[in-house]
């Protein structure tokens, strides 16, 4: 097999990795953020305590999806420039441009989602 193939076909392989960790993290954010919602209503609002705390980690669920498909429209670029490389054909936006996006909504998909999880459980404990 060519050098070419084989680091094409290991860098797909990375892509889908990264692909499905992300598709991960964004479908456990949407469920808490859904389950939180529905569960509200079982619950008596006006006896709740710590509301703050539970809008708190609405808004943090919420950035995490969000970064969580940002990062794949730029993992998408990213892709789409390597292809392109390959193909002998050029790109249309900067790798770098492309990585430097990908950090930065990582770090935010992460953060955002461990945050969401820490002041829901703040919020649940509250509760009890």
């Amino acid at each position: 097999m060519p050098q070419g193939e084989c680091n094409q076909s290991t860098s797909l392989q990375v892509i889908e990795l990264f692909k499905a960790h992300v598709s991960a993290i964004v479908t456990l954010a949407t469920g808490a953020l859904v389950l939180s919602v529905t569960f509200l209503k079982e619950l008596k609002p006006p006896a709740l305590q710590n509301r703050g705390w539970l809008i708190s980690s609405w808004v943090l669920f919420t950035a995490s999806v969000v970064s969580g498909v940002l990062y794949s429209y730029f993992l998408t670029l990213l892709a789409s420039d390597a292809y392109n490389k390959n193909a002998g054909k050029r790109s249309r936006v900067s790798g770098s441009t492309s990585k430097n996006f990908l950090v930065f909504f990582s770090l935010l998909l992460h953060i955002s989602f461990v945050l969401g999880i820490l002041t829901f459980l703040i919020f649940a404990l509250g509760n009890i």
